[in-house]
């Protein structure tokens, strides 16, 4: 696989996973190829400085090239947020404009999420599934 990043930075720390489970980690930062997108995975220390380590950040990198190299988005912006247990939790947001069609050049119709709602809904359903 090629490698669709480059290093940034890289940091040791800990990952808490729930509530009776810690981790230590490599926090591996980088820019994707080509688009420059920032982005920060979390790297299990034991598998850290091996070809599985540089296989697993490049996914990530990849997942987000892939998007945007198909035009399935315009941009894309890496953040943490604070998941339903209290605990941290990585998220790529992506940019879908649609141009508009009204009188100035370049209007932008509509930029919005289009993606997360089918997700929420796809999750909700699973949820009822699994009688949650």
């Amino acid at each position: 696989m090629a490698k669709n990043y480059n290093p940034v930075d890289s940091s040791r720390d800990i990952q808490v996973v729930s509530s009776t489970l810690v981790i230590d980690i490599e926090n591996v930062a980088g820019t994707t190829n080509p688009h420059g997108i920032y982005f920060l995975r979390r790297v299990p220390l034991t598998i850290f400085g091996t070809a599985a380590a540089d296989d697993y950040v490049n996914e990530l990198a990849n997942a987000i090239e892939d998007r945007l190299s198909s035009g399935l988005a315009d941009n894309a912006a890496w953040r943490e947020e604070v998941d339903s247990l209290g605990l941290l939790t990585d998220v790529v947001d992506f940019l879908i404009s649609i141009q508009g069609t009204g009188p100035i050049p370049g209007d932008t119709a509509f930029v919005g999420d289009l993606v997360s709602p089918l997700f929420e809904d796809a999750l909700t359903k699973l949820r009822q599934t699994a009688g949650q």
